[in-house]
């Protein structure tokens, strides 16, 4: 477990750096989008910092139990966060039963609670921690393109969808190998869109929950921001294409495939 402040300060240099690309690309409109990462951290760290009671959880998490995680809050801008991360996060420990969570205020006020989707990323790192512990964050966001590309009644599996989106640029089949998941539109924030990710995230680090958002992971939030970012940029070609008149003919199964096998041990 880690004791040192310098090991927070550069998670909120990267949080700085990667909410402030986000709003810039227009992902987060007013208090649109979240961020978590889960920390490897020693409560001897953050003891200086003033703590809540503890706050009932929807759903026991024992997979998290005396785990931290650096969460964004709600109501708070991507833009106001990339200026002052710590202003605008908190760090959450769950309780050694996992049924509660504690709020460590970072903050200059205690006004500040966790983002609404805190159960989804809770429960998502709970996944992550017993079959997946290399992945320590989430980022939720808005890409515009992908959005858009979710609302075309065409896509209505993931077949159709990664297909649309893998043949239009080989970086795509790179970063996302194993496609994107797809959830139809569902309320967000509730148990249900949490349970259905988690069932997805077991074999894809990116999802796309339509006509909402994307919400990735990874071993950081750069890698996190860069699947998004890649993905966005295949789903908006592929709208340049259509708003041009014509359907892309894009990469060929055989070609995709070829890719596949080639960088397979990229990521």
């Amino acid at each position: 477990m880690n004791t040192d402040l310098a090991y927070l300060k550069t998670s909120y240099n990267e949080i700085s750096e990667i909410s402030g690309y986000v709003w810039a690309r227009g992902w987060a409109e007013l208090n649109a989008g979240n961020i978590s990462i889960r920390l490897d951290l020693d409560e001897k760290a953050v003891s200086h910092l003033p703590v809540s009671a503890g706050i009932p959880l929807p759903e026991a998490l024992p997979g998290m139990a005396n785990q931290f995680v650096l969460i964004t809050g709600t109501g708070r801008r991507m833009r106001d966060i990339s200026k002052k991360p710590e202003e605008h996060t908190m760090i959450v420990r769950v309780a050694g039963d996992g049924k509660t969570y504690s709020i460590y205020y970072t903050s200059s006020t205690k006004d500040i609670k966790p983002s609404s989707e805190l159960a989804t990323h809770l429960a998502c790192h709970n996944f992550f921690k017993a079959n997946k512990p290399q992945i320590t964050t989430i980022m939720h966001a808005h890409p515009t393109d992908l959005i858009s590309f979710s609302h075309n009644p065409k896509m209505v599996s993931e077949e159709i969808i990664n297909k649309s989106l893998w043949k239009m640029h080989p970086e795509t089949v790179v970063f996302a190998p194993n496609g994107i998941g797809f959830i139809p539109y569902q309320i967000p924030g509730n148990a249900k869109i949490a349970n259905a990710t988690i069932k997805k995230l077991a074999t894809n680090n990116i999802i796309l929950w339509q006509k909402h958002g994307a919400f990735a992971t990874g071993v950081s939030l750069t890698i996190a921001f860069d699947i998004i970012d890649t993905l966005n940029k295949s789903a908006h070609m592929y709208l340049q294409c259509l708003a041009a008149g014509y359907e892309p003919s894009g990469l060929t199964d055989a070609e995709i495939e070829e890719i596949k096998i080639a960088y397979k041990d990229f990521i």
